[in-house]
């Protein structure tokens, strides 16, 4: 699976989306993967997680694909695969164009701004067998908590933030935002164990 890096796969990432998007009202979670695979896990990672920190992360369903990707990414960072494979059932899933354009229109002016910030380093945080099994045992978790609090507002967005800092960091191969995310995941981790079980009213959580 090809990687670009730098702002460049940014901006290339979003012009193939944007492409795809064109004179289109819905897209299949098919046509997104195909466009966006070819450029690596990352760029597919960032897409799904700002599309969960935007107001269309809300509509019913949107938490649960999310999840169902982000999970299916870990797991074949897990095992080494390469290749994004995903069920035909699932490939055939809607998604609104409409989202799609709002993760393009709010993506590029701060990717602009993170011109000057992005390039490699500390790339041995994202490259390699062992790193890539690491970020890959926080996705999988991350995924499949999306599908069970993906009801909850607010808490998708909160799972969502380290994921986009991993899309970043494996799509721009910079180590610094791996760590960034990691970090994060500690203060998200105890958002979660502080509201999910007061959302759920499960007593014994409390």
């Amino acid at each position: 699976m090809g990687e670009q890096h730098g702002n460049h796969a940014l901006t290339g990432m979003l012009d193939d989306l944007e492409l795809i998007l064109r004179g289109r009202d819905v897209v299949t979670l098919g046509q997104v993967m195909d466009c966006l695979g070819a450029r690596g896990f990352g760029p597919i990672l960032l897409v799904f997680a700002i599309l969960m920190m935007l107001p269309v992360g809300m509509i019913p369903g949107m938490p649960g694909i999310v999840g169902v990707v982000t999970a299916t990414i870990g797991t074949l960072m897990l095992i080494g695969s390469k290749r994004l494979h995903l069920p035909m059932r699932l490939r055939q899933i809607p998604l609104p164009a409409r989202a799609l354009r709002g993760v393009v229109n709010w993506a590029r002016p701060h990717t602009h701004k993170l011109h000057r910030v992005l390039h490699p380093r500390l790339t041995f945080l994202v490259e390699g067998v062992i790193p890539l099994r690491l970020l890959a045992l926080v996705l999988i978790p991350t995924g499949l908590l999306m599908l069970v609090i993906g009801f909850i507002p607010g808490l998708p967005f909160v799972l969502s933030v380290h994921v986009l800092l991993f899309g970043v960091a494996l799509a721009t191969r910079d180590g610094l935002f791996a760590l960034l995310g990691y970090a994060i995941c500690l203060p998200e981790a105890w958002l979660i164990t502080r509201f999910w079980p007061q959302s759920l009213q499960i007593p014994w959580f409390s």
